[in-house]
């Protein structure tokens, strides 16, 4: 499940840096990567 789950976090990244013109997307890659890391803990 989690490498179905990786692509998929990482398509609405991309989208949502689209979308807020870049600047939140790296808040929102951060967010992603810290609550990702507390399921693989």
């Amino acid at each position: 499940m989690a490498a179905t789950n990786a692509p998929l976090v990482r398509k609405k990244v991309g989208i949502f840096g689209l979308d807020n013109a870049g600047k939140t997307t790296i808040v929102e890659v951060i967010e992603d990567q810290k609550n990702l890391g507390f399921l693989a803990n």
